[in-house]
């Protein structure tokens, strides 16, 4: 709808959550967990873009089965389908089900979860709306409750990605990318990060022994180790 020539604005809607008070690492749920969480939930399901914490910079979040919530989160990024979208689950095993997996349980479950994402081939179940013009997706479990959560409470994965316009640098607190609210159905403030701007590490495994580093991120060193030194993963140049 239009107002004066111009786009008017949907309202903001900000939940502000304590990502390291009750309910967040214990196990437990406060009433303000419950509250979001539910909120969140809700929104997504009905097709919405929300802003949330991860364990690394600030992220959009629709859910990725639903192409017209991927479609809304593309032109929220204003971002070409040339850059893909990851997606993010609650638990190792669930990457089973959407992704060709080449590497042991064992080193999944060192990588995973972390600020780390893997790029495997993804499984027929992955909506083919997702990234359409590639057969890879790189997948996020990240060390975060809250997110973890709120993808078990969805029971499918969620289409992630950083919490700014394409191009422009990463946000590791909700104020830095509040141009963008407006646009969104929903954000979540956990309060800062502490990832100090850096993404997660993104990391191609989708060669059987070998793995290729996409983006260095904020373990690469941790990662790079792990797969080369404690597994013997080759890495290709």
């Amino acid at each position: 709808m239009e107002m004066d020539g111009r786009m008017e604005e949907r309202p903001i809607r900000l939940l502000k959550i304590d990502t390291n008070g009750p309910g967040m690492l214990d196990g437990s749920s406060s009433a303000q967990t419950t509250m979001v969480l539910g909120e969140a939930e809700r929104v997504l399901r009905e097709g919405g873009v929300v802003a949330l914490p991860t364990d690394t910079v600030y992220g959009l979040a629709c859910l990725a089965q639903r192409t017209l919530a991927l479609k809304t989160l593309y032109t929220i990024k204003s971002r070409v389908d040339a850059k893909p979208l990851a997606i993010c689950l609650a638990e190792p095993s669930q990457v089973y089900r959407f992704c060709n997996v080449t590497i042991s349980t064992t080193l999944l479950n060192r990588l995973l979860p972390g600020p780390v994402t893997l790029v495997f081939e993804r499984s027929s179940l992955l909506n083919p709306e997702l990234n359409p013009y590639t057969q890879l997706v790189g997948v996020r479990v990240p060390r975060h409750p809250l997110v973890q959560e709120l993808v078990r409470r969805c029971g499918e994965p969620l289409a992630l990605t950083s919490a700014n316009l394409s191009g422009q640098p990463s946000c590791v607190c909700a104020e830095e990318f509040k141009p963008l609210w407006s646009s969104l159905s929903l954000v979540i403030d956990g309060g800062p990060s502490s990832s100090n701007y850096l993404g997660s590490t993104v990391v191609d495994l989708s060669s059987p022994g070998c793995f290729n580093i996409l983006r260095h991120g904020c373990a690469y060193e941790e990662t790079v180790d792990l797969l080369q030194h404690e597994h013997g993963l080759v890495e290709e140049h």
